[in-house]
């Protein structure tokens, strides 16, 4: 399997796209983090505040490199030349997994080597410390390399490099959309201070109670449905990286680990499926 990796990293070397990706990831994490400005002033917060919002460039980046770069496999006859000159599906298949993952380490590091150096340049230390602060770049990076691995899968199964890419685009679009109303709703505490109907001349307005005692909260979600919903919250990449960006994430460590258990599933499953493909 070396000799395919060899031929990966040569071709990724001289990949032009590859380093536009990298350029724009930079750019985008200085744009994040001066975004944050308004923010930093007012609250005296850290970098971290805006900084750990680079995954979702990254998702979309290495979508698109991955289908077209590994993607090309099937229509220039690679996969077939390389079955032909004995390397087996597995080979193939984890050969273009681990330049998939190569890819999302290096988009993920260089926004995390620019956030922190531009963060820490501008607007000062970092709101966390030590092993959170440990656990949050590691867990942020985490779900990269999770996005890296459903993005390969989806570049392996499909034969078409153009549907390969709308689809894994696509995806992660939706992923996006369902982890953010998942951590909405994992957020909801199961009770709730009552409102009480305030007048203040012709307006009527709601305020919460707190010296009442608390009621169940409408909008939590409790029952058989919880727990598909917090596997949701915690095993998919987009909704764990609501959690950091949001510095929510209480386990940021244990959120890394499930990202490992989300790459090592999507792996498996794309080597089944790539297994059964028609490479001729």
């Amino acid at each position: 399997m070396s000799n395919l990796l060899s031929a990966n990293f040569y071709r990724l070397a001289r990949c032009k796209l590859f380093y536009v990706l990298l350029a724009a990831q930079a750019l985008f994490e200085v744009m994040l983090v001066q975004s944050g400005q308004a923010d930093l002033g007012l609250t005296n917060a850290g970098p971290d505040s805006s900084m750990f919002a680079y995954p979702t460039w990254s998702f979309l980046m290495v979508s698109a490199l991955c289908g077209l770069f590994l993607g090309s496999g099937y229509s220039s006859g690679t996969f077939r030349n390389q079955m032909i000159c004995g390397r087996s599906r597995s080979q193939i298949y984890l050969a273009n997994w681990i330049t998939a993952l190569f890819v999302a380490l290096c988009l993920g590091l260089t926004a995390e080597l620019v956030g922190a150096v531009y963060g820490l340049a501008a607007w000062g230390p970092f709101q966390l410390e030590g092993w959170e602060l440990a656990g949050y770049f590691l867990g942020t990076l985490g779900t990269v390399v999770a996005g890296a691995s459903l993005a390969a899968a989806f570049s392996m199964s499909i034969s078409n490099r153009s549907a390969a890419i709308v689809a894994s685009l696509l995806v992660f679009v939706v992923l996006l959309f369902l982890g953010q109303i998942v951590s909405v709703l994992i957020a909801e505490p199961p009770t709730v201070p009552p409102m009480e109907e305030v007048q203040l001349g012709n307006i009527t307005m709601y305020q919460p109670n707190y010296d009442a005692p608390e009621v169940p909260n409408p909008s939590y979600v409790g029952g058989p449905l919880r727990f598909p919903l917090e596997v949701a919250a915690y095993l998919l990449p987009t909704s764990q990286y609501f959690q950091f960006v949001n510095l929510a994430a209480e386990n940021p460590w244990g959120l890394f680990g499930l990202s490992m258990l989300f790459t090592a599933l999507t792996t498996a499953v794309g080597l089944v499926i790539f297994q059964k493909k028609d490479v001729k």
